[in-house]
């Protein structure tokens, strides 16, 4: 089994912990354990959870919009340096 330091945690937190501990009746270590297993098993972050790259999640969001009825976007030239995000205009839904 793997071991890891944690430094520079806050000593508010460190003392939760402890408390914590005690009051389920086990060590500081095996509650941090338990709470990070926790943490990356359930939900969002969870180590089952396959790892989406940015061409999943706008895959994802190309298929929402489809659903919609999709959106136009104009995106307007720009100056050098200037960051074209900065100039987009959203001209409602698409015409079906």
């Amino acid at each position: 089994m793997a071991s890891i330091t944690i430094r520079g945690i806050d000593e508010r937190i460190k003392q939760r912990l402890r408390q914590q501990a005690a009051r389920h009746g086990q060590s500081m270590e095996e509650e941090a354990r338990v709470i990070l297993s926790a943490a990356l098993t359930e939900g969002y972050g969870a180590i089952d959870q396959p790892i989406r790259t940015m061409a999943d999640v706008l895959s994802e969001v190309r298929k929402l919009l489809d659903e919609v009825g999709g959106f136009d976007i104009e995106v307007e030239a720009t100056a050098a340096g200037d960051h074209p995000a900065s100039r987009v205009a959203q001209r409602g839904p698409k015409a079906a």
